[in-house]
């Protein structure tokens, strides 16, 4: 009886003890959610926490865009290398298994200068990969669509452009199948519009629209960086309208943001910022709200510094019409540029970008803003590598199991400027100190 007694007594502390451990190391910030099986359906796992680094020593390579395959989950990075391929830079795609190792790595491209800047996936066929081309085409830079299988095989490639530089920043697939992709093409050396094109899985072009701003004093320089189909079935691209060049001084930039119906008729557009010299403000990305219409645009804004930084953060309605302006200077008043929005599982939005030496750390560094629904920041986080040269994020998404994962290009192993290798960063979002 005793026995029992001893050995009952010895299986409640153990119980307990594994209780009161639960319970001092499963604290978090239980307005992030909680691990284990939540509302918001993410991993019931601890998220990883990691950073690897992918290029071969003295050689420059850099990651510009992240999504994950359906297939197998896998991230698929598309950037440039200059480690591997026919010459100079060439287009670039990994794809990496949830650990960050590499499954398997292409580089397409001719003797000169080949880049891509974005993919997206085509269902049950492989990705669409868009960016530029100085091997092919009729000027510097043409605007470059290749096509590959699930493995990297090629599967086609298109060249278009003109006597100057055109390219490709962003492609997304709609949901009738088509992709529209966006970026600027130059008319001349220094008038530079900004360009939208749709096509099928075939390369196959419905329609391209060249975009101006036609008002009196027009700009010189205009592009669209990203473009997403938004609720209501049509297309909106934002950028920027700028006059980078201008001589008198007058050096000036806006936010544009356009929407197209699916045929490419302009159903709105407007521009937000000052035309004052010196000021600048461009739309690099925007999240839809999951209670309304409205779009949040993200990017960076300032005044003296070209490019700004500041970040900015821009909520529009469906006719993109301005709601609410809020614009973030967490270290000083040149420090920080954004990138990139996300929405988060609680219903608000993360901003991500990076900072300069201007926020107390080494050179660069990749911060994370958290706001609520309304766009009101909540939250700051600093992740400082502390490395010698700049460090430049350039995309960042949620992956299947809720984590943060960001790319982009990084001097860590090369201590020397403007040396890069691509970089990948995962954060387990429930982990991430907001607390600053």
């Amino acid at each position: 009886m005793k026995k029992f007694q001893k050995n009952f007594i010895t299986g409640v502390a153990v119980i307990l003890s594994l209780l009161l451990l639960t319970v001092l190391f499963g604290l978090h910030d239980t307005s992030l959610g909680q691990y284990g099986t939540s509302s918001y359906g993410l991993s019931t796992a601890k998220p990883e926490n990691y950073v690897k680094y992918y290029g071969a020593t003295g050689k420059s390579d850099g990651a510009n865009y992240i999504i994950q395959s359906s297939i197998d989950s896998s991230y698929i990075i598309a950037g440039y290398t200059a480690s591997w391929g026919a010459g100079g830079l060439d287009g670039w795609v990994m794809s990496l298994n949830g650990s960050g190792d590499t499954m398997w790595t292409r580089s397409y491209g001719g003797s000169s200068d080949d880049a891509f800047h974005s993919v997206t996936e085509i269902p049950d066929s492989g990705y669409m990969c868009v960016g530029y081309t100085k091997s092919w085409g009729a000027g510097n830079k043409d605007i470059w669509v290749v096509r590959i299988t699930y493995v990297g095989d090629t599967v086609f490639t298109k060249v278009t452009g003109g006597a100057s530089d055109d390219e490709l920043y962003c492609v997304t697939r709609d949901a009738a199948g088509y992709y529209i992709a966006c970026g600027h093409w130059d008319a001349s050396s220094s008038d530079q519009d900004a360009w939208m094109m749709k096509f099928n899985t075939r390369g196959d072009t419905s329609w391209t629209k060249f975009v101006s701003y036609d008002g009196a004093n027009p700009y010189r320089y205009e592009e669209f960086i990203f473009v997403s189909q938004v609720y209501d079935g049509n297309y909106v691209s934002v950028g920027q309208c700028g006059r980078s060049g201008v001589t008198g001084g007058n050096n000036s930039g806006k936010v544009w943001v356009y929407k197209f119906n699916t045929n490419g008729v302009v159903v709105a557009a407007d521009t937000f910022g000052e035309r004052t010299a010196g000021k600048f403000s461009i739309g690099r990305h925007f999240a839809q709200s999951p209670t309304d219409s409205h779009l949040f645009i993200v990017g960076p804004t300032g005044g003296s510094t070209v490019p700004p930084k500041n970040i900015l953060l821009l909520e529009v309605d469906e006719n993109v019409d301005s709601v609410t302006s809020h614009t973030f200077a967490y270290c000083n008043l040149t420090a920080e540029t954004a990138t990139r929005i996300l929405n988060t599982p609680e219903g608000g939005y993360i901003i991500v970008g990076d900072a300069d030496a201007d926020c107390g750390i080494a050179n660069h560094a990749y911060f994370i803003v958290r706001t609520n629904s309304k766009g009101d920041s909540v939250g700051y986080m600093l992740y400082d590598p502390s490395y010698l040269y700049a460090d430049i994020l350039t995309k960042a998404i949620f992956d299947f199991e809720g984590n943060v994962v960001i790319v982009g290009y990084s001097t860590a192993l090369s201590g020397i400027e403007n040396l890069y290798d691509a970089t990948l960063i995962k954060f387990g979002y429930y982990l991430l100190d907001f607390n600053r």
